[in-house]
């Protein structure tokens, strides 16, 4: 989920009796790893722009070392024999996107996890989005233990985890891999299957109140009374109609007490991946088959893409995005940008 917190007018929205101020959240209590993507000319590939990293509910409720221990005891049962020190936050997200969000990464010991939350419907493409991941991860681990993948001698390196959770209100089966090789052009027999990645999927039949059924609950919540709103204001009493019920019906109470106003904030300034890349490849295609029919095919796609590319930076606009974030989603040019807003 994308957010502009730049670009949120909570003055605004005060006025209208919406939301309360609240004092900024303390600095998370567990250690987080950040990636230095200068360290090397390998990870210039990866990150082509400097890229600012912004929390969703998601990530700032997993971010706390009491929460994380909580998430981690719902998918394993070793979880009393690690001490805090043992968990450490990956940060996953300048791999794939520009400002997120929703993607968590974590070391428990020596074993990875990629927890990725799924909004809003299923994707089988997530084994690839591991996939990178991963690459990613690994590559930075070599790199920050001194391993060399050339010496004779076998390095070591974590096993990993990959587990997709679905917060929209589907039944997903449980213990259902998702895997790789379903991608594969051409895949041939198992046994022909040199490299896999399988991944979990974790939904509301999870472990009942555990802190992530707890967190799907909040969203399925949060997504039937978001229904019909069009106005901010509509948005804000729907946010705040669903915290309130979680906090009465203890969905989160500890955590939405805590961060009632950080979280209102949160869930006012939100794009799903979902809602980005379909404005953006409506739009493109549209205007790609429109110009294509006119001008020929060639120059339909690329003038498309264009038009759909403002087009979806005037939507982002609109949405309150900062001209800063929609340029790096868009690739559009500051000045296209601004241009819009004139």
């Amino acid at each position: 989920m994308y957010r502009d917190e730049e670009n949120l007018d909570i003055e605004k929205l005060e006025s209208e009796d919406c939301i309360e101020t609240s004092e900024k959240s303390e600095e998370s209590n567990i250690e987080v790893i950040s990636v230095n993507h200068e360290i090397k000319d390998s990870y210039k590939s990866l990150n082509t722009a400097n890229r600012k990293i912004k929390d969703s509910v998601f990530t700032d409720l997993f971010k706390d070392k009491e929460n994380l221990r909580k998430l981690y005891a719902t998918f394993y049962e070793d979880e009393s024999k690690y001490k805090d020190e043992d968990f450490k936050i990956l940060t996953l997200s300048p791999v794939l996107a520009n400002t997120v969000y929703n993607d968590l990464g974590f070391m428990v010991g020596n074993r990875l996890i990629v927890l990725v939350e799924e909004q809003s419907s299923y994707n089988p493409n997530m084994p690839i989005r591991m996939l990178i991941y991963a690459a990613y991860t690994y590559q930075k681990y070599i790199f920050e233990n001194e391993l060399n993948i050339y010496a004779s001698n076998r390095i070591k390196i974590p096993s990993a985890d990959f587990i997709v959770l679905h917060t929209f209100d589907a039944t997903i089966e449980q213990g259902k891999d998702m895997k790789l090789s379903d991608s594969y052009i051409e895949k041939g027999s198992e046994d022909e299957v040199r490299l896999e990645l399988k991944v979990r999927a974790a939904g509301k039949e999870i472990k009942k109140r555990s802190i992530v059924y707890e967190y799907i609950m909040f969203c399925q919540i949060y997504t039937k009374e978001i229904k019909g709103a069009t106005t901010n204001a509509d948005k804000l009493a729907a946010v705040r109609r669903s915290i309130k019920y979680c906090k009465e019906h203890n969905i989160l109470r500890d955590y939405l007490e805590k961060k009632e106003a950080e979280v209102a904030e949160m869930m006012m300034s939100l794009f799903t991946q979902e809602e980005i890349t379909d404005m953006f490849i409506k739009e493109a295609k549209n205007e790609g088959i429109s110009m294509g029919r006119s001008e020929g095919i060639s120059m339909g796609r690329t003038e498309g893409l264009r038009e759909g590319r403002i087009s979806t930076a005037q939507k982002m606009l609109d949405k309150g995005m900062s001209v800063e974030e929609i340029q790096e989603m868009t690739d559009l040019s500051i000045e296209d940008i601004k241009a819009l807003k004139a």
